[in-house]
């Protein structure tokens, strides 16, 4: 058995940050082992504090921290000051307007500009919002977030059913529980994943996933469930999750269909598993793969048809919603695969998975720190060239 060191969950940890700036004014400091969204959240937020005392425009730059993006926006509506949030390229182009919309509608003073928003923040009261986050579920998030500061008592979220919505459950419970919650058992279940992957691809073994916490509200929890259904078993323990490769319970060439509308981030890695696999994958409610740090269907499709047939279909009325991959060949030992992953932390761990099969090489592995600091070294131990 071997332990696993996981990251915090980013996804957790920014909302308790923001939370506790906004009704306690302190707030955790970002340790160097973080995530470097949690950082990037963290000197923001210390740069909002410090704001500014001639009334000069303070630049907040998010960088590609598309959390901070949506949740520093709601929180610069609400606080006094001249901000002008901006970040990188990608970022910048990401959907964001659905809540401007909804923070306009009451009250809030911001403005498009070439290169970010301009917001002049002031007190804003508002009991009933309505939000339109078909393209994000983190404009919801952005609002209740902010709910007491503007004594909001309803939000209406449209459609009924948005893409990503146990993230906005994922929020209330963050906001209902900021002051209790502490770093014990928040293990990110998006970084376990990989662990999830590679035992299953493996076929033997075990790993005690450190801190990891089969109850816990982060959305990616569903993971345990569905390799449990593959063959890897989940055991709670007093110092995180045990998983162990047993006898697979599916039958080999067995169409295995996944709704993913609440853990799509999980794609990336779970397609390039499923490269390695007898079984052909359906995955349901991708669309919003477009809208990430990177426009992951595209790099699925680009990426990965060397190894697979790989289809992107319509699906619950949206173009481009459902994609299958039924995995076809994979290189010889020999080979050496690389891989470009445009910027983007998940493709660094889906890729690492090749690695178990063939030589690899990945270009812009530092990218991972976003969400997994210390996953550069596991790519290397796993026998991945860092390319670039």
């Amino acid at each position: 058995m071997k332990r696993v060191k996981l990251p915090v969950s980013k996804s957790v940890f920014i909302r308790k940050m923001i939370a506790d700036f906004l009704y306690k004014m302190y707030w955790d400091s970002a340790h160097e082992d973080a995530p470097s969204d949690v950082q990037v959240t963290y000197n923001c937020l210390t740069r909002i504090a410090k704001g500014s005392a001639d009334g000069k425009l303070v630049e907040i730059n998010v960088h590609d921290c598309g959390a901070a993006y949506r949740f520093l926006m709601a929180v610069l509506a609400v606080t006094p000051g001249q901000w002008w949030l901006t970040g990188g390229q990608r970022l910048l182009q990401r959907p964001i307007l659905g809540l401007v919309d909804a923070l306009s509608s009451i009250g809030a003073n911001i403005q498009q500009v070439e290169n970010g928003w301009l917001i002049h923040g002031k007190e804003l009261h508002a009991e009933e919002i309505t939000v339109d986050c078909g393209e994000s579920s983190q404009f919801a998030s952005a609002l209740l977030l902010i709910g007491d500061r503007l004594g909001l008592q309803q939000l209406n979220v449209l459609p009924i059913n948005p893409p990503s919505e146990s993230y906005i459950d994922l929020t209330r419970n963050v906001v209902l529980d900021f002051q209790k919650l502490t770093l014990s058992h928040l293990s990110d279940w998006s970084a376990a994943l990989y662990w999830y992957a590679k035992l299953l691809l493996e076929g033997s073994g075990s790993y005690l996933l450190e801190g990891l916490d089969l109850q816990s509200f982060q959305p990616d929890a569903a993971i345990a469930s569905w390799f449990e259904a593959w063959g890897v078993h989940s055991e709670q323990k007093p110092d995180g999750v045990l998983i162990t490769y047993v006898e697979p319970f599916i039958l080999p060439e067995q169409l295995i269909t996944l709704d993913v509308a609440n853990n799509i981030d999980a794609v990336p890695v779970l397609a390039c598993m499923a490269c390695m696999l007898p079984n052909a994958f359906c995955f349901n409610n991708v669309a919003n793969l477009k809208l990430k740090e990177s426009n992951r269907l595209a790099i699925i499709q680009n990426g990965l048809s060397r190894f697979a047939d790989i289809s992107i279909n319509s699906f619950n009325g949206k173009e481009c919603n459902q994609l299958v991959i039924k995995s076809k060949s994979i290189p010889s030992s020999e080979d050496m695969l690389v891989f470009d992953v445009c910027n983007d932390h998940r493709f660094v761990m889906g890729f690492t998975l090749f690695a178990l099969r063939v030589k690899v090489g990945i270009r812009d592995v530092a990218c991972v720190r976003k969400s997994y600091p210390h996953f550069e070294a596991e790519a290397i131990n796993a026998g991945v060239n860092v390319i670039g």
